[in-house]
């Protein structure tokens, strides 16, 4: 059951990380009215470092 836990969690993590690439692609080469603002952005790097923590505590309850 952890391990399936951690999987979509992993999945998550996977997507919120190619969400920030692509808002930083279109921030870099897109026009301004495609740029995300700050707040947006700084809520996905939150959300991954959220879903990290999450994987490393199921890690951790599976050791046990």
């Amino acid at each position: 059951m952890a391990l399936a836990r951690i999987d979509r969690a992993n999945a998550g993590l996977s997507f919120l990380l190619e969400l920030l690439h692509a808002t930083e692609r279109a921030r870099v080469d897109g026009d301004i009215d495609q740029h995300m603002d700050d707040g947006a952005r700084e809520g996905l790097l939150l959300a991954c470092r959220g879903l990290a923590e999450y994987v490393d505590l199921q890690l951790h309850a599976t050791k046990h």
